[in-house]
């Protein structure tokens, strides 16, 4: 996806500025710690408790230390972090597919100085989580009907951007060539529709049976897009992806990939 250098930098510079940071330190049985990791979660917690999980001196039935959880499945969840009162878990794609009160001690709590979540729950937010992954890895037929989430383009009353699914759908990729050059006429559905500067962005690249990607998108109507390409050049390969303008986080990455022929 076209991300922008410049937003990248930016980000990074609004991360190292943030005073207190969440990050995974996979220490035996320790799940996942806030910064600094040398003074222990629980005393932590005692000291700023409206910013901490619950403690339970006695582990709930049913509960598994976050870490022990989280083995595996790197590539199913991105990110697990508490964030002003709320604790997220995040998919492959970066968006969050779970949220809770911080204070959820039916899901979450801290015991012996590690984060525990409650297993059966938790289980239940992996299998959601392992549908986005095998999403984000199919390899979609002209036809199929693609899910890409993403936000509305425009605010409501209050200023919220709520997270969509856009339904996309290729129907035909025709080829034309002449002695100039050759073109592939893409004709596609989507909904609900969005607006002409943005439903471009969903076109990524289109990658040839050699392997080159040729990304030379025009949009020629609501339904079709135009690729230019080599007189000789074929494409095997479509890939999709969410709009910068329809992102829910900067780090958003939502690939779908479509085969041509």
């Amino acid at each position: 996806m076209k991300k922008s250098i410049l937003i990248a930098a930016i980000m990074l510079l609004i991360s190292a500025g943030l005073g207190i940071a969440f990050q995974r330190q996979m220490q035996e049985d320790d799940g996942w710690q806030m910064r600094p990791a040398s003074e222990p979660l629980e005393q932590r917690a005692l000291k700023d408790p409206d910013n901490y999980p619950e403690i339970a001196h006695d582990l709930p039935e049913g509960f598994i230390a976050l870490g022990k959880a989280l083995d595996g499945l790197e590539k199913i969840i991105s990110r697990t972090f508490v964030w002003h009162g709320f604790f997220d878990i995040r998919d492959s794609e970066g968006l969050t597919i779970f949220t809770t009160s911080e204070k959820n001690s039916d899901f979450i709590v801290i015991h012996g100085n590690a984060l525990y979540v409650n297993e059966e729950e938790f289980s239940k937010i992996v299998e959601r989580a392992n549908e986005v992954y095998e999403q984000r890895n199919a390899v979609y037929s002209v036809g199929d009907a693609v899910e890409i989430r993403g936000h509305i383009a425009e605010a409501d009353e209050n200023g919220f951007r709520p997270l969509t699914q856009y339904d996309l759908s290729i129907t035909n990729a025709k080829r034309v060539a002449d002695s100039k050059g050759a073109a592939y006429e893409i004709k596609f559905t989507i909904d609900p529709m969005v607006e002409d500067g943005i439903l471009i962005g969903f076109f990524d690249y289109a990658l040839t049976r050699v392997g080159m990607k040729r990304g030379d998108f025009t949009l020629i109507d609501h339904e079709t897009v135009r690729l230019e390409v080599g007189r000789f050049e074929r494409i095997k390969m479509l890939a999709l992806n969410v709009p910068d303008e329809l992102l829910a986080y900067l780090d958003q990455d939502s690939p779908r990939r479509v085969r041509i022929c």
